[in-house]
């Protein structure tokens, strides 16, 4: 499974090994906290 932040998308297709209820579980978490990891990941990244 991949999951892109900008926009907030799922490619269900790489999934490997999650179960159905598990994806869902892992995208609500994705969209209701997207702003959080965009922050991190910027914050990571940046100098």
């Amino acid at each position: 499974m991949k999951i892109w932040l900008t926009p907030v998308e799922l490619d269900r297709a790489r999934n490997r090994g999650f179960r159905e209820s598990e994806v869902n579980r892992i995208w609500r978490l994705v969209v209701e906290n997207e702003e959080l990891f965009l922050e991190k990941w910027n914050d990571f990244f940046s100098d």
